[in-house]
């Protein structure tokens, strides 16, 4: 059944917590192509759905072929129960996002409404557009309080990259109730976006320290260097490498071992790079694994490093706090908000003397970092139920008030 007009708009009533509709809208979110895109919004919503009824619609791209990260992505499950929550992938034709991407938003809509039977009590939104741009409007016709969650490349790249795409982000913050942001440097870019700060709620993303045990120091000659994320230029894979060759010339000993290669960012160049500077034997690339086994891939490691260009607040490095690992990461938005000497070192994106440098102080001193101590900071600020909780909490002071 597809709803239309005053039919659609919320019926108030005296309800239990548990009766709360919540509709969560994410283009964001794992499919048979990538098992950890949107994993933040997965464990967001499955805890959630211990206090609401949970409905989340991840509008997904039509592909015709089977084949490839599309086809696989477009087949996968159009209706299953997942952890509680009711999950939902209708099909849309997405065209490239440099052909009419400011149109997307029509086909996204029209994909949601679709399948929701029922209006929701609150629509929260993760991503400004197209998500948040569709929960703005939806909210209007439903007559619903409306929550955008912004990550970063939605608030820094999109309105850089056009003009149209500024607008459309600008309008989906102004219509909305709370945006959220998982750093205080998202707050200010969606503050120079229009969003007023009364409107901001700073909740960073949670992790689950129950699946990561404190990594146990080993006593072994070489020490084990991760990195797990998206295998391209944008997350300093390049300049992590050419990094590693000053650590080789300096006749230091080390492994690395790079998860997260998939059909769209295969690990090809990178491995052609590692071979040209001498690293084929000590580099070690690996496809995308899936997010369960995220605690043992880095239970067997003793540094991460992140050296990202970008980032709002990655899941990743609160994934090393929860398992004891130091890291060194880039001053590059959220990690400079919660990375100090007693975890870690922070460098300046791209910098390789910089990166190599850090890496090298922070191997010598692996035994200065206590990964208990770690772990209790990570489920102290960062566990994935608090925050769940706060985010609650604030769901319903914004329901009362509507």
């Amino acid at each position: 059944m597809v709803l239309h007009g005053d039919d659609l708009r919320r019926r108030p009533a005296d309800r239990s917590l548990h009766d709360v509709k919540l509709l969560i809208l994410s283009h964001l979110y794992p499919h048979r192509a990538s098992h950890t895109s949107g994993i933040f919004v997965h464990h967001q919503a499955a805890t959630l759905a211990t206090r609401a009824q949970v409905q989340l619609v991840a509008p997904t791209p039509w592909w015709p072929f089977p084949w490839g990260i599309w086809g696989r992505r477009s087949h996968s499950p159009r209706h299953e129960q997942v952890s509680g929550v009711d999950l939902h992938r209708p099909r849309f034709l997405a065209l490239p996002r440099r052909l009419r991407f400011h149109r997307q938003w029509r086909g996204y809509e029209a994909a949601v409404r679709r399948v929701v039977d029922e209006p929701p009590d609150l629509i929260h939104a993760h991503c400004a557009y197209p998500d948040g741009y569709v929960a703005q409007r939806l909210g209007k016709l439903w007559d619903c309080p409306v929550y955008i969650t912004v990550h970063g490349y939605d608030i820094h790249e999109l309105p850089a990259l056009n003009p149209r795409w500024k607008m459309l982000v600008s309008e989906a913050l102004a219509g909305a109730d709370r945006v959220v942001t998982v750093s205080d440097e998202l707050a200010g870019g969606a503050m120079e976006l229009g969003t007023s700060e009364s409107a901001v709620l700073r909740l960073p993303n949670g992790v689950d320290c129950d699946l990561f045990a404190p990594r146990t120091p080993k006593q072994r000659r070489v020490p084990q260097i991760l990195y797990v994320g998206r295998f391209q230029d944008a997350k300093g894979m390049s300049v992590l490498l050419d990094a590693l060759e000053l650590l080789k010339d300096g006749k230091r000993q080390f492994r690395l071992r790079c998860v997260g290669g998939n059909a769209l960012h295969p690990a090809t160049e990178y491995e052609q790079q590692a071979r040209r500077l001498g690293l084929a034997a000590l580099v070690r690339f690996d496809d995308e694994v899936p997010w369960l086994q995220i605690p043992k891939v880095m239970a067997g490691a003793d540094l991460l490093v992140l050296p990202s260009f970008s980032e709002g607040m990655p899941l990743v490095l609160l994934e090393a706090m929860a398992a004891g690992l130091p890291v060194v990461t880039t001053r590059c938005g959220g990690p400079s908000e919660i990375v100090d000497d007693a975890w870690g070192e922070l460098v300046e994106p791209g910098d390789v003397a910089q990166l190599a440098g850090a890496l090298a102080r922070v191997l010598d001193r692996l035994s200065d970092h206590d990964p208990v101590v770690l772990q209790q900071r990570a489920r102290q600020t960062y566990d994935h139920r608090a925050l769940a909780d706060r985010l609650f909490e604030d769901y319903e002071q914004i329901l009362a008030a509507h």
